[in-house]
């Protein structure tokens, strides 16, 4: 299963693919973290800033782009096959946990390095991985497959479970609180930390665990959902077609 896995993961990043996540899906956080955000917070008045920012962003932007271009879904080639629910569901359970785990081990390693040689501080290391796997888990939920939304009447977004609507939002605020810790690590850190920014960040935190929480708890459900052909696939083609 796992050599299924990987090689599915690996077609992820094949030029097809990454034409249309790029123009499509994420052109607009790329550009942001590449052009926009260094030029805010003042990271090219010193060529070692800009140096350390790109280099602890690189893991991050990849794993969103895991997220994006390799959704958690079964390719349709499995459900012409005469595989059981347990073996399908084996498969997503597989793909979620190589889409969480390389990108953390990514950016855990590059900061690690940088810890080793001097260039980043130590007490930050758990920053990193804390931020690192909160931004997959959520930014993994954000993307699930389309095809578990639906349109309503009023062109509302929603889930077709009522068990997990509300989940989107959740992860996004989830998301977007994780954000913030993987990026800490970006800009630099000088060793200080005032009183307002502690609270910030123990807010942020508090956030993000929660968010995490949350979203671990609708974990089954959403891979039921993704198991079944209906709701992977003939749900989202019916939408689009109407």
């Amino acid at each position: 299963m796992i050599k299924m896995v990987l090689r599915d993961y690996r077609e992820g990043f094949r030029w097809s693919r990454l034409q249309k996540t790029y123009q499509f899906n994420m052109i607009w956080l790329y550009v942001y973290f590449l052009t926009i955000f260094p030029i805010i917070m003042g990271l090219n008045e010193k060529s070692g800033r800009m140096v350390r920012y790109y280099t602890f962003a690189m893991p991050l932007l990849f794993g969103l782009y895991t997220m994006s271009a390799i959704p958690i879904r079964l390719p349709k080639q499995m459900f012409l096959c005469p595989l059981s629910e347990g073996e399908r569901e084996s498969y997503v359970k597989t793909l979620f946990m190589v889409r969480l785990i390389i990108p953390i081990v990514l950016g855990v390693t590059v900061y690690g390095l940088a810890v080793i040689f001097g260039a980043a501080e130590p007490a930050l290391l758990w920053v990193q991985f804390f931020g690192m796997a909160s931004v997959m888990l959520n930014s993994s939920i954000t993307n699930w497959p389309g095809s578990t939304w639906e349109r309503d009447e009023k062109k509302k977004t929603r889930l077709k479970n009522p068990k997990l609507k509300g989940l989107y939002g959740i992860s996004l605020t989830g998301l977007l609180a994780a954000m913030f810790f993987a990026m800490i690590p970006m800009i630099g850190w000088d060793g200080e930390i005032d009183l307002f920014f502690g609270i910030i960040m123990i807010l942020l935190g508090i956030t993000a665990i929660i968010c995490d929480a949350l979203v671990l708890r609708y974990f089954k459900p959403m891979i039921e959902m993704t198991i079944d052909y209906e709701t992977s696939y003939d749900g989202m083609n019916r939408k689009q077609k109407a």
